[in-house]
């Protein structure tokens, strides 16, 4: 009788802790420290709807801790605070907030609003650096992430959240620009990084 109670006390502590790991948040586990946590394949749009606007989008790639098979865009609205002049530099610092949506197919970059059409599932505001050098185009982009909200979605059968609030992430992205008045403003790639706590 003492085996069979402890058999089911042993059993009940095991589905208990893997109610709990299974809607633990992604990204929030240590191990996931300085691990690169999704990768960015975007574009760039400045100037609409207002001078000091700047919409960002694109589609995610190898994000960490799902399912392959799972389609995910972003939707970055950002807005201009300060542009420095350096030499052949220009620093550009912004805010805004970024949205990461869980889709049913790639974004298409012909339809921006596109990459902003699947289940949001998480909400980020945004502090933005970015560096152009203006003799060749190129640019680099820093931009810290804050989670204001992760929602549950189904990943190989378990409910996870990308991170949860008040966790941060770093984001690293290289890009060029466009010509003069041509669309999209530019181009840009890279990856984020899970800051530590």
């Amino acid at each position: 009788m003492k085996t069979r109670i402890s058999l089911n006390r042993f059993w009940l502590a095991v589905v208990a802790l893997a109610t709990v790991c299974a809607s633990a948040p992604l990204w929030a586990s240590s191990a996931f420290h300085g691990q690169i946590l999704m990768e960015y394949v975007g574009q760039v749009i400045n100037g609409t709807p207002t001078p000091a606007s700047s919409n960002q989008f694109g589609n995610l790639h190898g994000v960490a801790g799902v399912d392959p098979s799972l389609q995910f865009t972003f939707y970055t609205e950002a807005t201009t605070v300060k542009a420095v002049a350096n030499g052949p530099l220009r620093i550009v610092d912004r805010t805004g907030t970024t949205t990461i949506y869980l889709a049913s197919t790639p974004g298409d970059f012909s339809n921006p609003d596109s990459f902003r059409s699947g289940t949001p599932v998480q909400v980020s505001t945004l502090r933005q650096q970015v560096i152009v050098d203006t003799s060749t185009g190129a640019f680099t982009v820093a931009n810290i992430n804050t989670i204001t909200t992760a929602t549950e979605f189904l990943s190989d059968g378990d409910e996870i959240h990308l991170g949860k609030a008040g966790q941060s992430f770093r984001t690293v992205l290289n890009g060029h620009l466009n010509a003069p008045g041509m669309l999209p403003t530019g181009w840009f790639g890279g990856y984020a990084v899970r800051d530590t706590d």
